[in-house]
């Protein structure tokens, strides 16, 4: 797996050729390319996954790009799936934000891998891209620990970058991302359900304000706005959970601060 970062691309091969033996998935991150697969027109914009079949003809121009490219054997995939009709295939929308998300985390944590992981990391990586690409029933099964992960993964960043939105429920992310309510209890279920989730989250978020010394909103300012309607319900789920309110904790970051940085001060002002 690497990525590619070009002012521009020409890929032209005229006859099939037998020997190659490599099929490329191709995430494009910006950029795209346009031409001929096979006598197929192709056209593939950023965002898109496409898969090229290296064995068969090509003509293709690329603009300026970005792209995360893997490259898998063809006997690979072969043995679990016929390879017809993949030259130039490009995935509908739900399948390629699935096969996003894992690409895109696999790029991300390879530089920290160890080698003996490798082995495994290309099986699950075939199998979510048989998954992805033919809804392969054994290959979804094999990769269902992963798939959830991922699918996790992308929960949990939707809900850290929407803490303060009062519409974060968990009907409103099954709708977001496309999972059913009881799926979405399911990959959070050690946290006690998502909505357990979000109200940690949420009450997190407010324990680093009050913990920032230059924070001057209210306690019922903030709670209010990571959706806290009611203050008593806040205080005491907050206390529950960090074992302090949010008062007590507040008075003792400003303690804290204060006598952190008195010494300094008084150093500086001689």
């Amino acid at each position: 797996m690497g990525c590619v970062t070009a002012s521009g691309q020409r890929f032209r091969r005229a006859k099939p050729l037998e020997r190659q033996d490599h099929i490329l998935i191709q995430l494009y991150c910006e950029g795209g390319y346009t031409g001929d697969l096979n006598g197929e027109e192709a056209r593939v914009g950023s965002g898109d996954i496409t898969i090229v079949d290296l064995a068969k003809p090509l003509d293709t121009v690329a603009a300026p790009l970005t792209n995360l490219n893997v490259m898998l054997p063809r006997e690979s995939l072969e043995q679990y799936s016929s390879l017809n009709g993949w030259h130039g295939l490009q995935l509908v929308p739900e399948r390629r934000e699935f096969l996003a998300s894992y690409l895109m985390s696999l790029y991300r944590r390879l530089p920290v891998t160890p080698q003996a992981e490798a082995h495994d990391l290309a099986r699950i990586t075939r199998d979510m891209i048989l998954t992805a690409v033919t809804h392969d029933v054994d290959a979804q099964q094999r990769a269902e620990p992963a798939a959830h992960g991922v699918l996790r993964e992308r929960i949990r960043q939707y809900v850290e970058a929407h803490l303060n939105d009062p519409a974060l429920a968990p009907d409103y992310i099954c709708r977001i991302v496309g999972v059913s309510r009881a799926n979405l209890y399911r990959l959070f279920e050690e946290e006690g359900g998502i909505a357990r989730y979000i109200q940690f989250r949420r009450l997190a978020a407010v324990r680093r304000c009050l913990e920032n010394p230059d924070e001057t909103r209210g306690i019922g300012d903030l709670a209010e706005q990571y959706g806290f309607g009611n203050p008593s319900h806040f205080s005491r789920r907050f206390r529950a959970l960090f074992d302090i309110s949010p008062r007590e904790l507040r008075q003792h970051s400003r303690e804290s601060c204060a006598t952190t940085l008195g010494p300094l001060i008084r150093r500086l002002g001689r």
